[in-house]
């Protein structure tokens, strides 16, 4: 999923992030943001497979999330269950975390309210309609379709057996996330759908601490 700092985030998410980020490295681990803003498209993907019981986190229907408007980030930790800690820290300073239910979710408060009203009334969020850009190499989202569209045919089904794989790799990590993460530490378009688009027992081998 996208992470993406851009001016239709609301300004008071990344120095909060950071200021959280501070704090668990400070304590010896590490927070990753996994999500900022969402595309109408990418809302709908998660929302498909939240309701085919092909995830375990909650996502409201496209139109209805607070991501699209700019008001929540998705975060983990290593350790994983410092998450709850730092959700208490966020709600100490009067935001808005997602629990047990959520365990991922940061947001405003009343971000989450504010922003199913509106797609009640059918607005629409300001930069959550088109393409995004994620951090790191700058690499265009179209970029990663482009390549798997290369692709053979009889390879593409890899793609999905390693995407669902990747759905339970880790708590709380999707393959949406994997692939922020791994453009973040730098790899090239064509290096991530290669390394989706491998055996799933390859992924298994590559982190058998988590299977």
């Amino acid at each position: 999923m996208s992470v993406i700092w851009n001016q239709y985030v609301d300004p008071q998410l990344k120095p909060g992030f950071d200021a959280l980020s501070a704090i668990v490295s400070d304590a010896g681990g590490h927070l990753t943001l996994t999500s900022t803003l969402r595309t109408y498209r990418e809302q709908n993907y998660l929302y498909n497979k939240y309701k085919a019981g092909q995830s375990t986190l909650p996502a409201n229907p496209p139109g209805y999330s607070a991501h699209e408007w700019g008001w929540a980030f998705d975060a983990i930790t290593q350790p994983s269950d410092w998450i709850f800690d730092v959700g208490a820290i966020w709600v100490s300073w009067g935001g808005a975390y997602g629990g047990k239910r959520d365990p991922v979710h940061f947001e405003l408060a009343g971000a989450g309210a504010l922003a199913w009203q509106n797609g009640s009334q059918g607005l629409t969020p300001p930069g959550g309609g088109g393409s995004t850009i994620l951090v790191g190499t700058g690499a265009n989202k179209k970029g990663i379709a482009a390549e798997i569209a290369k692709l053979p045919a009889w390879s593409r089904k890899y793609i999905y057996s390693a995407s669902d794989a990747l759905l339970g790799l880790v708590p709380y990590y999707g393959v949406v996330q994997m692939v922020a993460s791994l453009i973040q530490l730098g790899y090239s378009d064509s290096e991530i759908v290669n390394y989706l688009a491998s055996p799933v027992e390859q992924i298994h081998a590559d982190f058998p601490q988590y299977f």
